[in-house]
Parts: C-alpha cells; sequence; structure tokens
C-alpha cells in the first residue's frame, strides 16, 4: 500500500499545496524529498530546502539552485551545515 507521500507523488495527484506539505513533512521519506528536489515549482524546492529530513546530496544541488532563496534556504538548513564538508570531502578518503 502506497503512503500518503508517495501517491501524491507517483499519480500526480493533488496539486502544489499537497505537494508543499510533503516537502515541509519532516516524516516524509527521504527518497520522495528526493523527487521533491526536481520540481518545476520553486516554492516545492525551497520546501524541500527547509527540510532537516532532506539528504545532504539533495541539500548540496538545491544550494545551487537557480533560485537564490532555494539555494540559500539549502545552505541554512542545520543538516547542511552538519554534514556539508564531510560530504564535500567524501571522495578524498
Amino acid at each position: 500500500m502506497l503512503g500518503f507521500s508517495q501517491f501524491i507523488l507517483e499519480s500526480g495527484e493533488g496539486g502544489k499545496f499537497h505537494r508543499f506539505e510533503i516537502a515541509l513533512d519532516p516524516t516524509t521519506p527521504p527518497e520522495d524529498l528526493v523527487i521533491l528536489a526536481g520540481d518545476p515549482d520553486n516554492m516545492i524546492r525551497y520546501g524541500v530546502a527547509t527540510n532537516p529530513s532532506t539528504p545532504i546530496e539533495t541539500l548540496y544541488a538545491l544550494s545551487h539552485d537557480k533560485v537564490g532563496s532555494v539555494a540559500r534556504t539549502a545552505r541554512k538548513n542545520p543538516s547542511f551545515k552538519d554534514d556539508a564538508i564531510g560530504f564535500m570531502f567524501k571522495d578524498f578518503e
């Protein structure tokens, strides 16, 4: 059985409001946040950027978003601040 966020994402049902709710919800599965990070609507990407459950790789990508408010918000996410240095240098270990 699909969870609410999976249903919305896979079916295309619901609109911007539902996607934004899912993006903000800290219980949203990380794989759903990754999908939402690619949403064409910058409000949805902004919601993902604020979510402390967003994976560091996704926050790193959003920190380079074409919309400045999304990029700044991703860089201010506590998870990004805590893990960004380790993520950026993981290939050098």
